[in-house]
């Protein structure tokens, strides 16, 4: 098994080194992502060490709700109409190589070339003059739903969709209404500004139950709601009202459950600074089936968070933190959605990232958690990503899983060679 490996691990770095030596012969990259074609800007403008992560000015352009113009040409008219004279759309693919040491328990302990993992549309950006919005369109794994009854079967791509509306402004302070629902993403998708995990797919680095609290205890999957948020350059509060569900959700509009997010971003001897928490609270009301009857979910759960990027010593440096935890099932008929055992789960994650040169850095990750049978489980990751231009990344990692939780069997390791592009 070590064997395995220990070849697997070099065949990775072995295809990391050749693309890498394909990429630095490879200098002109013309693709952008729809909002830099909106406003202008290089992708850096608004990214932290490079996509996903969000810097000062990546905040401020979501708080505004997608609308900063730049450039392009708009189609303008009466009644607040403001479009762009394009469309404003992005490829965003990922595709990667797993290889796991189990002992066959999974694809991944064989080998597996996931091509791609993700395939989606992006499409996003002004839509008036006071609302911006994003969408996601899949182009792989649609999910289909079949209909046993007359045999129909229903497919969706529409995976993720918000539109922000920029309900008024006080001073700097921005308060929106944000319609919003994810297949994957989580409640927080409706309006997160951190780089913690908080949001599912706002992280620094691919491996995300190592480095974030929040997506070890499950704060994703699928989430419809409705976002209040007031955001300033410095402190946003998000409160969400929302089912776990998408697509049709068999919901009433006063069964809906609560989500309670709040940051505060400061300076720190020069760096980029912010701590945060986000609670789930209420119980959502679904259909039970009958259409006459609640089924009662439970959203318990908090985390604390905190941030801080800039440079250190000449090299761009971010670290991230966040602890949280879930309560136990309940006793009573209320399914308890995070955490169906008969033990509170918990964790508390730390992450790194070092700039260590031109589009290029080096990471690691620690979480240290208990599941909801009380094992301990502990998950390290040590990475490198490069940036073969600002909008395509390969990254590579090794992550490690020890802790009461692994048993006979089951991986102690896993190698991961990733490609993500954003065109």
């Amino acid at each position: 098994m070590r064997n395995h490996f220990k070849k697997s691990l070099s065949i990775s770095l072995a295809a990391f080194g050749l693309v890498a030596a394909g990429a630095f012969s490879a200098n002109d990259a013309q693709a952008v992502p729809s909002f830099a074609r909106q406003t202008g800007m290089p992708c850096d403008a608004c990214h932290f060490q490079g996509f996903p992560s969000l810097n000062a000015m990546g905040r401020g352009f979501r708080a505004e709700g997608y609308t900063m113009e730049g450039s392009q040409a708009s189609i303008e008219g009466e009644n607040a109409l403001k479009l762009p004279a394009s469309l404003n759309l992005s490829l965003v693919t990922k595709i990667r190589h797993q290889s796991s040491n189990g002992e066959a328990a999974e694809a991944t302990d064989y080998g597996q070339l996931q091509w791609p993992d993700e395939a989606a549309l992006l499409i996003g950006g002004r839509a008036s003059a006071n609302a911006g919005f994003l969408t996601e369109v899949a182009l792989f794994g649609v999910a289909g739903e079949a209909d046993l009854t007359d045999g129909a079967v229903e497919a969706s791509s529409f995976l993720s969709f918000k539109v922000a509306f920029l309900a008024a402004k006080a001073g700097d302070v921005q308060l929106s209404v944000i319609p919003f629902q994810t297949d994957a993403l989580g409640v927080a998708y409706g309006f997160e500004l951190l780089n913690t995990g908080a949001q599912r797919s706002q992280r620094p680095m691919e491996e995300r139950k190592a480095m974030s609290a929040a997506q070890y205890l499950g704060f994703d999957g699928a989430a419809t709601g409705i976002a209040l948020v007031a955001a300033a350059p410095n402190w946003f509060v998000n409160y969400s009202m929302w089912g776990p569900g998408a697509g049709h959700l068999d919901v009433k509009l006063t069964g809906l459950a609560g989500y309670l997010r709040g940051a505060y971003m400061f300076d720190l001897a020069g760096l980029d600074t912010a701590v945060g928490i986000q609670m789930m609270t209420g119980t959502a009301k679904l259909d039970s089936g009958d259409h006459k009857t609640d089924a009662k979910v439970a959203l318990a759960g908090q985390v604390i968070d905190a941030q801080t990027q800039g440079e250190v010593a000449g090299m761009p440096l971010g670290i991230y933190f966040s602890t949280g935890s879930v309560p136990k099932a309940g006793d009573d008929a209320t399914t308890t959605y995070y955490n169906q055992g008969g033990a509170a789960k918990s964790a508390t994650a730390v992450a790194a990232k070092l700039g260590v040169g031109e589009g290029w850095q080096v990471y690691f990750a620690t979480n240290s958690a208990k599941n909801s049978s009380e094992l301990s489980d502990v998950r390290n990751t040590l990475g490198t990503t490069y940036h073969i231009a600002q909008n395509i990344k390969l990254e590579v990692y090794q992550s490690g899983f020890s802790g009461d939780v692994v048993g006979t069997g089951d991986k102690t390791s896993m190698t991961t060679l990733s490609l993500f592009s954003g065109f």
